[in-house]
């Protein structure tokens, strides 16, 4: 019986001694912490945080109404060395087009049974495309049904079954058909917005949208004028593969940046790693041109100087010289995307080539009310009615091949509508940085 208790008193010590943490009673945190892995983003350079000079140079007065000087700072982040390129692009019309003909034969009854095309969102808890299973080989398939003309013709097969839906009935692919669809959260409602418990339920906006580029906006573009051999080959053959998508409109490079969020997050989840990105977006204004400085004081253009030639009289970038002199600076259309030089930053063609997307809403006077902090203005909402009162007008940075020089300025701004898409226009991405970053 002593013996007993004397054991018992051991354990009791020894269960008190294990219930106590070796901080010895201080303010420790959370033990056992994962430690942060945080790789550097696959074709992005890292732009450090720091503060600029933002909006146009003293000596333009006149746009200096528009986007006077002013002192701001953004955070780190990673942006993409270089302009969306048309293979990259295609990817994710591929992918679309992959997952939406598993789901459109799940519909037409070839795979009865359990429903392993889509799956319920566990936070909206709506039914989506499970983005996993995006893998169909439709290239095999239509390779098939070429070589064999009663393949094509049967509606027994996937290919017949597909006709009058995914594809026309001549066996092509409806670019129309070819939608991603996504739910983006309004974390700007969530944060001025709805109070009632069930608000996290109203605060995702579902978007489909078509995401084929539209190769034949340069027709429109320029009007009297020779350019449909651009328009059939340029997004469709090899040979342009490294060049920059075009024809794309802010909406779709909108959907392009959450496809490329959730194709990130479908490995890591694979994997079974903790999410160590944040989304993929748009560049901010203030984001754009302060990487296009490229850590330069106030600098004219991305390569830090006043001029448009080098010490050999090459042209610096792909733009529309002298006023028409197309091809003085190598190229007539645009150029692969990592042609002329990269900034101190490791960024191609910040200038010239073509002009980009941004994230922010165009506003004449913004440059009054923009906060020093990562300036950007997203909305004019008006959180008690509801109303939304912006006008879909986009900030567009950076100048293209069909562009005078004084839109290659990293302080010059223009606008397009986010509905229009532009032979002259294209997009890159950036994600923020964790903290201050890890380069």
């Amino acid at each position: 019986m002593k013996f007993s208790k004397i054991l018992s008193a051991l354990s009791m010590g020894l269960i008190l001694v294990s219930c106590s943490s070796s901080d010895r009673g201080v303010l420790t945190g959370v033990e056992r912490r994962p430690a942060p892995d945080v790789p550097k983003p696959y074709g992005m350079a890292f732009i450090p945080g720091g503060s600029f000079q933002m909006g146009i140079q003293g000596h333009d007065l006149l746009s200096r109404k528009t986007s006077p000087e002013m002192t701001s700072s953004v955070t780190a982040f990673y942006m993409d060395e270089t302009e969306i390129t048309n293979n990259e692009y295609r990817q994710f019309v591929e992918w679309t087009r992959d997952s939406l003909i598993h789901v459109a034969l799940e519909d037409n009854g070839n795979n009865a049974g359990a429903n392993q095309y889509m799956k319920e969102n566990p936070i909206t808890g709506k039914m989506e495309v499970n983005w996993e299973e995006g893998d169909v080989d439709f290239r095999e398939m239509y390779l098939e049904a070429k070589e064999s003309p009663d393949l094509a013709t049967a509606d027994d097969t996937d290919f017949g079954r597909l006709k009058g839906t995914v594809l026309t009935t001549e066996g092509k692919i409806d670019v129309n058909f070819v939608q991603f669809a996504y739910s983006e959260f309004d974390i700007v409602n969530a944060a001025y917005g709805q109070k009632d418990p069930d608000r996290l339920q109203n605060l995702y906006k579902d978007t489909s949208i078509a995401v084929y580029p539209d190769t034949l906006c340069i027709i429109r573009d320029f009007e009297y004028s020779y350019n449909e051999p651009f328009a059939r080959r340029y997004f469709s053959h090899p040979a342009y593969d490294d060049y920059p998508v075009v024809g794309v409109t802010w909406d779709q490079a909108n959907a392009f940046c959450a496809w490329r969020t959730q194709y990130s997050v479908n490995y890591t989840t694979e994997i079974n790693k903790p999410r160590e990105i944040d989304n993929y977006r748009l560049p901010s204004e203030s984001e754009w041109e302060y990487a296009a400085q490229g850590g330069n004081d106030k600098p004219d253009y991305p390569w830090g100087g006043p001029y448009l030639r080098n010490s050999k009289g090459c042209l610096l970038a792909n733009f529309k010289p002298n006023r028409g002199v197309y091809h003085n600076d190598g190229m007539t259309y645009p150029a692969p995307v990592e042609s002329y030089w990269a900034n101190n930053y490791g960024l191609y063609c910040m200038a010239g080539n073509v002009a980009e997307w941004t994230l922010t809403q165009y506003q004449e006077g913004s440059f009054a009310f923009y906060h020093d902090l990562n300036p950007s203005y997203r909305r004019d909402y008006d959180y008690n009615s509801g109303e939304d009162r912006t006008r879909n007008r986009k900030v567009v940075k950076g100048g293209s091949w069909s562009d005078m020089a004084y839109f290659l300025q990293t302080g010059t701004r223009s606008w397009e509508y986010a509905n229009e898409p532009r032979s002259f226009i294209g997009f890159r991405c950036v994600t923020s940085a964790m903290g201050e970053g890890i380069e």
